[in-house]
């Protein structure tokens, strides 16, 4: 049993409860397509039903789990439109973040953050575009941003876990971090967008895959 009553980096209940899920879901702990089931999460995290249900309101409305009527909460399955179109249009917001980062007075300590927000294999991808909209410290930008990555990234986080696809996302990050170091807007915003294409063509070939695997199952 994991508990997040005592969080070590003292987050409210609720927050830390959101968060450990979150992790489960973009880890591929919990699968697409699984079920969510209020007790068993509560007891699987030592908590009450209550903070378990505010977390997967949250979660609904940050596109990472989906909720039904008869259902309840499951997780979703991966879907080749929806990344796609979200994907496209989280990438606009990138670039966006750029132009807001380098226009600031901080840029480097900012860039500093954006650096190390590679913190583990799975979660790198998400992490390094979470940074940036944050630095980038918009409200409207990261609102939208996080109305959409849910939808992004459910399910293509734990299909890039099984892609060898890792160094070479992980060397697409640190270009754009020397672009933005030497604050090369166009330069930047170039890369963002190469990046982008091939992460949305690596997650559209494993989609496939992944489709096929199960016909042939």
């Amino acid at each position: 049993m994991t508990s997040v009553q005592n969080d070590p980096a003292g987050r409210s209940v609720s927050t830390a409860t959101f968060e450990w899920i979150e992790r489960m879901i973009l880890d591929g702990e919990l699968e697409p397509g699984s079920r969510l089931v209020v007790k068993k999460l509560a007891d699987h995290l030592g908590l009450s039903p209550t903070p378990v249900k505010t977390a997967l309101a949250a979660l609904e409305r940050a596109g990472l789990v989906t909720a039904t009527f008869q259902s309840g909460y499951s997780v979703p399955c991966p879907d080749r439109r929806v990344f796609i179109e979200s994907y496209q249009i989280l990438t606009e917001l990138d670039v966006l973040a750029v132009r807001i980062v380098l226009a600031s007075d901080d840029v480097q300590a900012k860039v500093q953050k954006i650096s190390e927000a590679n913190d583990h294999v799975t979660r790198f991808e998400y992490n390094f575009h979470q940074m940036l909209w944050k630095v980038a410290d918009q409200r409207q930008l990261i609102e939208q941003a996080n109305l959409l990555r849910g939808r992004a990234l459910v399910g293509s986080g734990q299909l890039m876990q099984s892609a060898a696809a890792t160094t070479d996302i992980q060397e697409e990050h640190d270009l754009i971090v020397g672009a933005l170091r030497s604050r090369d807007v166009p330069f930047a915003e170039e890369l963002i967008r190469r990046h982008a294409k091939k992460t949305i063509t690596r997650v559209s070939e494993l989609m496939d895959n992944r489709v096929l695997t199960r016909r042939l199952a």
